[in-house]
């Protein structure tokens, strides 16, 4: 495996760069075939062959230290708090589920840490996150575990109504929506709609009193029928992209349905 030397985003060290995950390894669990452990990679633009991919959406970007000790400790509690911990049943509300018990520095530091990854990705699909000079502000945050408030990009989770299976297994790279006033950057994985208000200091938006709250405290919106659809529709068109690519005999001989 070639060496690639280069300056840590993290730690700022020079030192040999190892292929660092943006989304989490534990995002891809309902991604890969079973039968393959590997995964395709679509795009909308024609002229962009289909991938197969087993490890994930990697770059060069830290040292071995930072992606393990540090951002693999975010990573590590995100795993287990989908997949491992016991979660007590959430509080029914009539828009949201609000769990109890959540570990509000751990998981505002794995949001961040994610939307960091965002900012500091060459690869195409995450140009549209920019968090300016804000970025470091959030990686001194990361290093030293500090989670900051509550209302400082806040991240907002939400799960969308009547979900497909199309939806539980998919990953889209972040995209920019939202207004001039309140910008949101927004990714799908895991079944959940992660959607980062790009604001120092969003409390004025009535949105943020769904996010992790220092009293441990987390809503998970229940989506609506019109911003499902529309979430869905953009699974729809992943979905007839392969259609539109000329190697889409590919996916038949990888193990994938057609």
């Amino acid at each position: 495996m070639k060496t690639v030397m280069g300056t840590c985003a993290l730690c700022h060290q020079r030192c040999r760069l190892i292929q660092s995950h943006i989304f989490p390894e534990s995002f891809y669990k309902n991604v890969y075939s079973e039968e393959t452990h590997k995964f395709v990679t679509l795009s909308t633009n024609p002229t962009q062959p289909i991938g197969l991919e087993q490890l994930g959406i990697r770059e060069h970007l830290l040292c071995g230290q930072c992606d393990g000790k540090v951002i693999g400790k975010y990573d590590d509690y995100i795993a287990r708090w989908l997949y491992e911990e016991p979660v007590t049943l959430p509080d029914r509300y009539r828009y949201s589920l609000m769990f109890k018990g959540v570990n509000y520095a751990l998981m505002r530091l794995f949001q961040l840490s994610l939307l960091w990854r965002f900012h500091i990705a060459k690869g195409h699909g995450f140009r549209s996150v920019d968090l300016g000079t804000h970025s470091e502000t959030i990686r001194n945050m990361l290093l030293t575990g500090d989670a900051g408030t509550a209302n400082y990009f806040p991240c907002i989770l939400m799960h969308p109504k009547d979900i497909s299976p199309t939806l539980t297994g998919g990953i889209t790279c972040p995209v920019s929506i939202g207004t001039d006033q309140w910008p949101v950057c927004r990714a799908i994985a895991v079944g959940i709609v992660w959607m980062w208000i790009m604001r120092a200091d969003a409390s004025s938006n009535p949105m943020s009193e769904f996010a992790v709250s220092t009293e441990c405290q987390m809503h998970i919106v229940l989506g609506t029928d019109k911003i499902s659809d529309g979430i869905k529709n953009e699974f729809i068109v992943l979905d007839r992209a392969k259609d539109m690519q000329p190697n889409a005999d590919k996916l038949s001989k990888w193990g994938f349905g057609q």
